[in-house]
């Protein structure tokens, strides 16, 4: 029996750097998944500076709110969760930082009893009835 050593009887390994070991269109996916990543993250950034100090929505002006809508549009474009209104992921309870909503402008604006509005929450649940249609399968 003659005896070789180890490194001559291993077969030789070459290391390849992932990117060119991975496919083309696998580092397109890729690199466009980040992309995209880092449009949402500048996009959820500019988002909420243009709501700081508008009070809920009540001091923004004819520019800020078409900004601010502006902004919104293209982050829904960029959302990568399939029916979003329909996902888990929007269980729970969220502070409102911007509205349209004129029930709570009114509110904001005057305040209740007397006392000013320091604030508001959105609490989004699971009800029989919309699991019974599927709404957060």
């Amino acid at each position: 029996m003659t005896r070789v050593p180890l490194e001559e009887a291993a077969p030789t390994m070459t290391r390849v750097p992932l990117e060119e070991a991975a496919p083309t269109s696998f580092r397109r996916v890729v690199a466009s998944t980040m992309a995209a990543a880092g449009q949402r993250r500048a996009l959820k950034t500019a988002l909420m500076q243009a709501c700081e100090g508008q009070r809920l929505g009540a001091a923004t002006d004819e520019a800020g709110r078409a900004r601010i809508i502006s902004l919104i549009n293209q982050l829904k474009q960029l959302n990568p969760t399939a029916r979003p209104a329909q996902s888990t992921k929007l269980l729970g309870t969220w502070r409102v930082v911007w509205t349209t909503e004129s029930e709570l402008l009114a509110l904001t604006n005057s305040g209740l009893l007397g006392l000013p509005c320091q604030g508001a929450s959105q609490t989004i649940g699971r009800t029989a009835a919309a699991d019974e249609r599927g709404a957060f399968d």
